[in-house]
């Protein structure tokens, strides 16, 4: 993919309302959030949130530390602005 491919999936992913809310909170927080925060913060339920977030980080918009070994290995996951996404 070539760096104007890129730009258009970036922008494409922040295309969905949600996904956008929580891009910009998750953002404008200054720190790693964890899925309930985020959620709570965008009025919408922890399954969708995790699903958006994960969706930011597989765009390189967000970045996620935590392990994703097992469902019960992800509740302490966080989500914070990438470093390429800061630039």
């Amino acid at each position: 993919m070539d760096r104007e491919e890129q730009r258009v999936a970036l922008v494409s992913g922040l295309d969905d309302p949600v996904r956008r809310r929580l891009y910009d909170y998750v953002s404008a927080s200054g720190e790693a959030v964890g899925r309930e925060e985020a959620a709570a913060a965008t009025g919408i339920g922890r399954p969708l949130a995790a699903y958006h977030l994960d969706r930011l980080v597989s765009l390189g918009l967000l970045a996620a530390d935590g392990s994703t070994n097992s469902p019960r290995d992800c509740w302490p996951r966080r989500w914070s602005q990438s470093r390429a996404a800061r630039h």
